[in-house]
């Protein structure tokens, strides 16, 4: 029994340490996704289409065949999305991590109150 409470202990620690990894990874994705949109944005700017009453989505579409910025603005929404879709995937994946770790600590929570359980009744007399 003391075996598997330590391989559940293992496991949980793993887990976890694979899921502060995973973080650091969605965090980067994140902020290079919002890198990316900011760059679109200065190109609206210098394009002037900024000046539109159109939604932000519109003026940057409009941007994608601008004569002058279209071919930049085509690889910073490129880039963008990519990195929309891994940080959106990393998302998926770490609450897949956190329901797998939650599940890990209630195991090894009730293998520790069983281990109590029967330490009391060691010392305390029963069956």
């Amino acid at each position: 029994m003391a075996e598997d409470f330590m391989t559940y202990q293992e496991e949980l620690l793993s887990t976890t340490s694979e899921a502060k990894e995973l973080s650091k990874q969605y965090l980067d994705a994140r902020k290079k996704q919002a890198m990316y949109f900011n760059k679109l944005v200065v190109l609206l700017s210098k394009s002037g289409l900024d000046k539109s009453k159109k939604q932000i989505d519109n003026k940057i579409i409009e941007l994608l065949s601008h004569a002058d910025y279209g071919d930049i603005a085509n690889e910073y929404y490129t880039k963008m999305l990519e990195e929309q879709a891994t940080y959106k995937g990393l998302k998926l994946v770490l609450q897949a991590y956190n329901t797998h770790a939650t599940g890990l600590m209630s195991i090894v929570k009730m293998q520790h109150i069983g281990e109590m359980q029967e330490m009391a009744m060691k010392k305390y007399g029963g069956k």
